[in-house]
């Protein structure tokens, strides 16, 4: 690689990490609480992420760095073949950046962070937590990258496509376990949430490091489905609202959840990837009618997730709207964006489902 683009890469991603050090920095000036300060802290290294991964992705374009890494992929793994090499050195050159600057954001909130979110983990353990997660990710993508690129035009590089993500759909859990340091719960946990856990899910608690989840559903039928929480929601919530909170992911299996969303994925890339292969010069005009679809498939989503709520509410009452309460006072959840940025988000209001919360448990307490 070109030493300048390699120095360049790597001070943009200490200059990422500065800023939001120092914006950090302000945001533990302010006479504000902490459950505002914890937000700000998530918002801003978002914002670094996107913005570090930016200006480090141009900055290697203009040095050329596809070529780089694709002369480097060719050079260690000269069986791949020139599309193969291609693609994976392409991704590469595009995925280093996004790490450093993930990596850089995450250690430059941390010390605040620590002490808004209750949080101990050290410089160490952030680093090796986040190099782990990007080594997974980066070799994940590659390996995706790789699979396409030599299967043959047409429908089979699309079916290798919708297979690729029916794998990574399945293999969720072990993404999960690899990257965020899940772990089984403990004796006390278990049986804090047991009374929402159904036989056919297990529970895995997140431990070390940021997990950036509270709590999710992964896993389809007939394989092994999960549901991964956040060990500190058990040191913050009661046991009941932990109940409720893994009651809600429960509900996302229950009802099929898992599979319907990847199913919505398919719908809209399958028919671009066959425009792209079949009828290129198709593709713009057809991009207005997916993103409709995308639309359609957002709201079908935020569905899921009221769903997923009356099913809590059916095992844990009025502890949902507790648990989300919480949660959002302590900047882990944030109240959705107002304005035509709702039509985005793949999940409602956070104050329209609390209150939908108090009112369906209190129609169904009379």
């Amino acid at each position: 690689m070109n030493p300048v683009a390699a120095l360049a890469t790597l001070a943009i991603a200490a200059l990422t990490g500065l800023v939001v050090h120092l914006r950090a920095r302000r945001y533990g000036a302010d006479e504000r609480g902490d459950p505002e300060t914890a937000g700000n802290l998530r918002r801003l290294q978002r914002v670094g992420v996107v913005a570090g991964w930016l200006v480090g992705t141009a900055v290697g374009l203009g040095f050329d760095t596809p070529t780089t890494g694709t002369a480097l992929v060719a050079g260690v793994a000269p069986w791949l073949g020139a599309a193969a090499a291609g693609a994976v050195g392409t991704g590469l050159a595009l995925a280093v950046p996004a790490v450093l600057a993930a990596l850089a954001a995450r250690l430059g909130a941390l010390p605040l962070q620590r002490t808004v979110e209750r949080l101990t983990p050290t410089y160490g353990e952030v680093l090796r937590f986040e190099l782990e997660r990007a080594t997974a990710s980066v070799v994940g993508l590659s390996l995706a990258a790789l699979v396409v690129a030599v299967v043959p035009d047409g429908w089979p590089r699309i079916g290798a496509a919708v297979a690729l993500g029916a794998g990574a759909t399945l293999g969720t859990p072990a993404w999960l376990v690899l990257t965020h340091r899940a772990r089984r719960p403990t004796g006390a946990e278990t049986a804090a949430v047991a009374a929402a856990l159904p036989d056919s899910v297990s529970l895995l608690v997140v431990e070390g490091g940021p997990a950036g989840l509270s709590a999710v559903a992964a896993g389809v039928a007939p394989g092994p489905r999960y549901v991964f929480v956040d060990a500190t929601l058990f040191a913050l919530l009661g046991d009941a609202e932990v109940r409720a909170v893994v009651a809600h992911e429960v509900g996302h299996h229950r009802h099929g959840h898992v599979a319907a969303r990847y199913a919505l994925l398919v719908g809209a890339v399958v028919p671009l990837l066959a425009v792209a292969e079949f009828a290129p010069s198709l593709l713009v005009p057809v991009l207005p009618v997916v993103a409709v679809y995308g639309l359609g498939a957002l709201v079908a989503v935020r569905r899921m997730e009221l769903t997923a709520d009356d099913h809590a509410l059916a095992n844990g009452g009025a502890a949902l709207a507790d648990s989300l309460e919480t949660l959002l006072g302590l900047g882990y959840l944030r109240a959705a964006a107002g304005g035509p940025a709702r039509l985005l988000a793949v999940h409602p209001p956070l104050i329209d489902r609390i209150e939908r919360a108090r009112s369906t448990d209190g129609q169904t307490g009379q």
